[in-house]
Parts: C-alpha cells; sequence; structure tokens
C-alpha cells in the first residue's frame, strides 16, 4: 500500500514500530527520495521528530485496535497534522465481532461509529465523516469469532469473501451498510 502511493504524494512518512519490518519495507520501497520510513511508535508520544513534517494527511490503517490508549495517539494526531489536515482512520467494527482472532492480534477494542465519536470528542479533531464498509465480511467474522471460536481466519473463508470484493465494494460505495467488518472515519484540524 505504501509504495502505491508513492506517485500520488509530494512526500510520504512511514512509521513502523518493529525494527525488522521497517528494514523489509526500506528494502521493498522502490528507490526514491519522497519517503522516510521512521522507527517510531506512535504511541510513545514522541512528536518531536514527527512536528517538523506538518503533515497534511495522516492515514492510519488497522492500527488504533492495537493500542491502549488510542485517544493519546488521536491527540497527537491533532499535535502533528497542519491547520486543514485531515486524519484518516481504518479501524475494526462491531465489538460484538471481538473474538479469539481479535485476542491473538493483540486487539484492545472493536469500535462503532458511536464509540469513535466518543474518542474524537476528547480532541480537537471536527468529524467529517464515518461510515461503516465490508457488510459480508462482518457476518464471516462475527461466525469465526462466536460459533468456530477460530483462532486464525480460515483461507477457504478469504478466497471466497475476495472473489465477491469487486461486486460488494461497488455496491458499497452506493449504500453505505448500517453494520461492517471496518468502520472508515475521516476528521479534519481546524484553526
Amino acid at each position: 500500500m505504501t509504495g502505491l502511493m508513492l506517485n500520488h504524494v509530494e512526500l510520504l512518512v512511514g512509521m513502523e514500530p518493529n525494527p525488522y519490518c521497517v528494514d523489509v519495507l526500506k528494502d521493498l520501497m522502490p528507490k526514491s527520495s519522497n519517503y522516510t520510513i521512521l522507527h517510531t511508535k506512535i504511541e510513545d508520544g514522541d512528536t518531536a521528530a514527527l512536528k517538523s513534517y506538518r503533515f497534511d494527511t495522516i492515514l492510519c490503517m488497522n492500527v488504533l485496535e492495537h493500542i491502549e490508549n488510542d485517544v493519546s495517539v488521536l491527540k497527537t494526531f491533532e499535535e502533528i497534522l497542519s491547520t486543514g489536515g485531515k486524519v484518516v482512520l481504518l479501524v475494526p467494527a462491531m465489538p460484538v465481532a471481538f473474538g479469539p482472532i481479535d485476542q491473538a492480534v493483540g486487539h484492545f477494542r472493536r469500535y462503532t461509529a458511536r464509540t469513535m465519536k466518543k474518542a474524537l470528542a476528547e480532541t480537537n479533531l471536527k468529524l467529517q465523516t464515518i461510515f461503516y464498509t465490508n457488510f459480508l465480511g462482518f457476518w464471516g467474522w462475527l461466525f469465526n469469532a462466536k460459533v468456530r471460536r477460530s483462532v486464525r481466519q480460515n483461507e477457504g473463508q478469504i478466497q471466497l469473501f475476495d472473489s465477491l470484493v469487486p461486486i460488494l465494494s461497488r455496491l458499497e460505495k452506493i449504500i453505505h451498510p448500517p453494520i461492517g467488518l471496518s468502520l472508515i472515519t475521516v476528521a479534519i484540524k481546524e484553526e
């Protein structure tokens, strides 16, 4: 995903807490001067190096659920964003689907639109949009969490789901589902 964005941004800054993954990312990325990968944990609150970048967009995908104090990270995002900058969040949704896989990968929570709005209300980031996505995936995850009590994803289910994604994603662009496996949120830093 990071490599795909390089042609569309002036500068891309990636943050990764695992030093091994930092090295792998650096090896995988094309040789370019418009990106840097930082070995850092956003939840540590060390923002000195990050403030100099004056971010106009922060893309945070499947990270907040791994951090116990998610509000502190949202406040860090607010601190390092330029005025008018946006934060785009993708998080797992629907606490009812929390199960063994979530526990195995270190999730503290799954979100609802209400809990995300509550977390954002503790910052000065203004909500622009929030919606659920992946309606079908929610039902598979719920089945695996509550009926099968699976600790890992099922390859057959993943292949079936992947074959349906093109159709479902077009449908979800027209009609946002009332629930979903993921929640997408966009918030802006105002003056």
